[in-house]
C-alpha cells in the first residue's frame, strides 16, 4: 500500500510530482497553500516545483478528468 507522506494515509486522487514523489492531490495542494514562499518545493526532497505544475494540480487537472470521454461499443 502506497501512503501520502503528507498525511500518512492511502493515497487519494493520486499525483506525481515532477521529482517522481506521490501524494494525495488535495494533501499537496494544502502543503503548497500552506508555505507562503515565492517558489514552491517538494515536500520530500525540496525540488522546486513550477508555478505551471501548480496551477495545473489546482485547476486544470481536475476538468480533464471529469471530461474523460465515455465511449460505448456497440456490437452490429
Amino acid at each position: 500500500m502506497v501512503e501520502c507522506a503528507i498525511c500518512l494515509g492511502k493515497i487519494k486522487d493520486c499525483i506525481k510530482t515532477p521529482c517522481g514523489h506521490i501524494f494525495c492531490r488535495f494533501c499537496l495542494i494544502t502543503w503548497i497553500e500552506s508555505n507562503n514562499a515565492a517558489c514552491y518545493r517538494c515536500p520530500i526532497c525540496r525540488t522546486y516545483l513550477e508555478f505551471d505544475f501548480y496551477k495545473y494540480i489546482k485547476f486544470l487537472l481536475p476538468f480533464q478528468r471529469r471530461a474523460r470521454p465515455r465511449t460505448r461499443f456497440r456490437i452490429a
